[in-house]
């Protein structure tokens, strides 16, 4: 097994590893140390069964379920139908899953490609590197602020602007719209790096600030996260693309899309807790790929 860069900074080619076995207690050890080295791992070999997908997840981490159905993956394409995340054509706003939550965001996720017609790609940008570029000034000022993330799950489909706690109805419960207040820089759980805690679809504000001023201060950091001195690393699709990336360093996000029926993303996720545990409070009623415990 051996792993070739995909980008100067960010991002691997896994190669000479048969997923149709299961992995060596080596080869698992070595595939959760890339990963944390190179945030995003690609497999690029032909076609990974549901199986295959889950057994390499696990043998990485501990597979956590989205479903109500129990089953350990979900899929994610522009056709709405059962236990499927539809994606519009907008684009997509960068974040990591579920760091709207008292849990923060999630491990790690992977997407299979069982189908795309189009090679568009998803978009990967590294927040410990965007902490670590901050001039000594601009972190200094930050260093001691708040935000809140939050989410509102009466608006499938709006990932394409940022949440706001301003826009939260005065009837809707908590449950429907949390919003929980987290440390701008927070650390990374594995690694103990440290990253930037913003998103431009999950942060809200900054505590002790309304929206204009925040969005001031977040035009700052906007540079180092995703701009010019950022580090990415853009995923041009093909069928048959396993990618993996750390959740916990990375936001992703995507351009606008033309929307090709064809396009079918198989999902799996991974986590040291369960999903009901990480939504605990949270009533995600109109949320396609979420527990049923969850909406307990």
């Amino acid at each position: 097994m051996k792993f070739e860069p995909l980008s100067p900074q960010i991002g691997a080619h896994v190669i000479g590893l048969d997923l149709t076995a299961p992995l060596s207690g080596t080869e698992a050890e070595a595939l959760r140390g890339a990963l944390y080295r190179y945030r995003v791992l690609l497999f690029r070999q032909g076609p990974i069964s549901p199986e295959e997908h889950v057994r390499l997840m696990n043998s990485i981490g501990h597979v956590v379920v989205e479903l109500a159905s129990g089953k350990p993956a979900s899929y994610i394409s522009p056709v709405k139908v059962d236990e499927v995340l539809n994606e519009g054509p907008r684009n997509l706003l960068f974040h990591s899953e579920y760091m709207f939550t008292r849990h923060g965001p999630i491990q790690a996720l992977s997407l299979y490609a069982e189908a795309c017609e189009r090679d568009e790609p998803t978009l990967f940008a590294d927040m410990v590197h965007a902490a670590k570029s901050l001039p000594k000034e601009l972190r200094q000022r930050l260093a001691s602020l708040e935000v809140i993330n939050c989410c509102d799950f009466s608006a499938e489909g709006r990932e394409y602007e940022r949440f706001r706690m301003s826009l939260k109805r005065p009837e809707q419960p908590d449950a429907e719209y949390p919003g929980i207040k987290q440390p701008i820089f927070v650390r990374h759980p594995v690694t103990h790096e440290e990253l930037v805690n913003v998103s431009p679809l999950f942060t809200s504000h900054i505590d002790g600030m309304n929206d204009e001023q925040s969005d001031a201060v977040f035009a700052q950091i906007y540079p180092y996260q995703f701009g010019a001195s950022a580090v990415r690393y853009a995923h041009k699709w093909q069928p048959h693309d396993l990618v993996i990336w750390d959740n916990w360093a990375l936001e992703h996000g995507r351009d606008a899309i033309q929307c090709a029926p064809g396009r079918k993303l198989r999902r799996v996720v991974i986590n040291p807790v369960d999903i009901a545990s990480v939504m605990s409070g949270i009533d995600p009623s109109s949320f396609p790929i979420t527990t049923a415990q969850a909406r307990a």
